[in-house]
């Protein structure tokens, strides 16, 4: 029996009853991955937050030995040490929100051997510098190579968190097709409603 017909021979209650049994499991369905989605939104935004923190971090460490060489003021260790402590607690929270063996994870892991070893080249480098010129030299070389990489790593991973939010950005104006499908179930219940109190025709 056609679908049409069925509805039809159904009382108004149970009509209406079903169209917003119907309403309610699609508003559910729409309402849960707009929750999904907003949970991963909200993910990509901690995440950029600590990439840029790690990232400033570790510039700002970078400057500050860059002032050291300049000054050979101690002063200016201490303040790269803090400011690498900084990135290391930035980049941590950024492991723990990686999935176990995925791509992501083994970046921000990488991201964070970076940190450290420019943490430890540049102690080394404090106790080098007033010694043999090619030492403090090839010091020097090397945390600019690691911190050079270090950094396009993290922004390699902004990049990616930003495509993504932009597609969950997308999705989400998307949605609007989800709010014409709710127009829509509730326009088919109106209409079963209608349907049921129009004057039946009978023959004379």
């Amino acid at each position: 029996m056609p679908l049409k017909h069925v509805f039809g021979n159904l009382a108004v209650g149970k009509k209406l009853a079903g169209s917003f049994a119907v309403l309610l499991i699609l508003l559910a369905i729409v309402s849960a991955v707009g929750i999904l989605s907003l949970n991963d939104y909200n993910r990509g935004v901690l995440i950029l937050k600590y990439a840029n923190a790690s990232e400033i971090a570790l510039l700002e460490a970078e400057r500050a030995e860059k002032n050291f060489t300049i000054t050979q003021d101690t002063k200016y260790i201490q303040r790269a040490i803090k400011y690498l402590d900084e990135a290391k607690a930035a980049v941590i929270p950024l492991i723990d929100m990686q999935e176990a063996g995925g791509e992501d994870r083994q970046q921000t892991e990488q991201i964070l051997d970076g940190v450290r070893s420019f943490e430890g080249l540049l102690k080394q480098y404090e106790t080098s510098i007033s010694g043999p010129a090619d030492i403090a030299r090839s010091l020097e070389k090397q945390m600019y190579s690691v911190a050079g990489s270090t950094i396009d790593s993290m922004e390699d991973l902004k990049e990616g968190e930003e495509t993504e939010l932009q597609d969950i950005y997308d999705l989400a104006v998307d949605g609007e097709c989800s709010e014409r499908a709710r127009r829509r179930i509730r326009s088919v219940a109106r209409s079963l409603w209608h349907d049921d109190h129009q004057p039946q025709r009978t023959d004379s």
